[in-house]
C-alpha cells in the first residue's frame, strides 16, 4: 500500500516502509513524506501620512502547523489637489476666483488655506485680485497638499476714445470713428436724438449748437467704457455790408446800414467817417436789415457829395459773441 502526505518538518521528509503482520500475510505500508510549502499572503496599503510608510512582516501558523508569512507594505500616495483658475475679468474689479475641483488620495471632507494655518471648508474663493497664489489643501486625517504658482491674471483694460474736443462750423457734417481697445458690445451714443443709429460703432451727424457727445460701450466680457467729447459750433453767419448806396431820395438804396441772418442780432455801433477823419454818422443799438435806422447820406441834413467813406461796426451775435467789422462805402448819384 502506497500513501503520499506532507510535512513542515524538513527532518520528516523522506520514504518510510512498515510492515503489518496478520494471520495469513504480511502488509506493507510505504509511506512518501514531502515538503509543504509555507503559506505566504501579501498586502498593499496607499497612505499620504509620511510617518505611517513602512512594510510589516508578521509569522504565523497555518491549518496544517506550518510556518506563513503575512507581509503587508505600506506605500506612500500624497494627496493631490485639482483646481479650476478665473482670472480678473475687468480691471480693477478684482473678481478673481480659484475653485478647488476635485481632491485624490485624501479623505474628506476636506479644508483649504493660504496660510497654511487658517483652514476654512469652502472650496472656492472668490472676489481675488489678480496675482500669484499658493494654495494648502488637508484632510479629515491630517494628509496635507501644497499647490504653489497659482496665477490670477490681470484683465485687460478696455477703452474707448473719440478725440480732443474740436470747434467746428455749423453745418459741418461730423464723421464719428471711435478707437476701440477691442470688439465693442452694447454701444450707446448719447443724446441718442441726435443720432439715426444710436447703437452702430460709428456715426454721423450735423450740429446746429455746441454739443458734448458721450459714447458708452463694453467689450465681450461686460467690461464697460466710455469717452465724451465736446464739439463748439461756430455759426455760419452771413453778414452783407453794402460798399456803394445812392442817397437821392428815388426809394431805391438810399441808406447805408448792415444785412445779416438770424445770427446776427443788434448792431451796438456804426460809425462812419469822410476820408479826412470826421465823424459823418454815428448811432448805437439798432436791429439790423432796417434801412431807415441807417445812414441817409446826409451830415447836419446835408447830402454828401460823391465820395469814399469810412465805416466802423461793432456787431453783436446770437451766441454771445462781439465782433467788429471795417470797410469803406460809396455814395454815388
Amino acid at each position: 500500500m502506497f500513501i503520499e502526505t506532507t510535512t513542515c518538518d524538513p527532518s520528516m521528509v523522506g520514504v518510510y516502509v512498515q510492515n503489518y503482520p496478520t494471520a495469513f500475510c504480511d502488509s506493507v505500508v510505504v509511506t512518501t513524506k514531502k515538503l509543504a510549502k509555507s503559506s505566504e499572503a501579501k498586502s498593499t496599503i496607499y497612505s499620504c501620512l509620511v510617518n505611517a510608510i513602512k512594510s510589516d512582516t508578521v509569522y504565523l501558523k497555518n491549518q496544517a502547523g506550518c510556518d506563513s508569512l503575512s507581509i503587508t507594505e505600506m506605500i506612500p500616495r500624497p494627496l493631490q489637489g485639482y483646481i479650476n483658475i478665473k482670472d480678473e475679468t475687468c480691471k480693477g474689479q478684482g473678481n478673481g476666483a480659484i475653485e478647488v475641483d476635485s481632491v485624490k488620495n485624501g479623505t474628506g471632507p476636506y479644508f483649504y488655506s493660504f496660510n497654511d494655518i487658517d483652514y476654512f471648508p469652502l472650496n472656492k474663493i472668490n472676489n481675488l485680485l489678480p496675482g500669484n497664489y499658493t494654495m494648502f489643501l488637508k484632510d479629515i486625517s491630517g494628509c496635507k497638499a501644497q499647490i504653489d504658482n497659482i496665477l490670477i491674471s490681470y484683465a485687460e483694460t478696455f477703452s474707448i476714445e473719440l478725440g480732443m474736443d474740436k470747434v467746428i462750423k455749423e453745418g459741418t457734417e461730423l464723421k464719428l470713428t471711435p478707437s476701440y481697445s477691442s470688439q465693442p458690445y452694447n454701444i450707446l451714443w448719447s443724446p441718442a436724438s441726435l443720432f439715426s443709429c444710436p447703437s452702430c460703432p460709428e456715426n454721423t451727424i450735423k450740429l446746429s449748437g455746441d454739443q458734448k457727445i458721450v459714447l458708452y460701450a463694453e467689450n465681450q466680457n461686460g467690461c464697460p467704457a466710455s469717452d465724451s467729447i465736446f464739439f463748439k459750433v461756430k455759426p455760419d453767419i452771413k453778414v452783407f455790408i453794402p460798399n456803394v448806396f445812392s442817397p437821392d431820395l428815388n426809394g431805391i438804396n438810399d441808406f447805408f446800414t448792415i444785412y445779416g441772418d438770424y445770427h446776427l442780432l443788434n448792431i451796438k455801433e456804426l460809425n462812419i467817417y469822410s476820408r479826412w477823419g470826421q465823424q459823418v454818422f454815428h448811432t448805437e443799438n439798432i436791429p439790423p436789415n432796417n434801412p431807415t435806422l441807417g445812414w441817409n447820406g446826409k451830415i447836419e441834413g446835408k447830402l454828401m457829395d460823391p465820395a469814399v467813406f469810412v465805416f466802423w461796426a461793432i456787431l453783436e451775435f446770437d451766441d454771445g459773441s462781439i465782433e467788429t467789422y471795417k470797410g469803406e462805402v460809396l455814395i454815388v448819384r
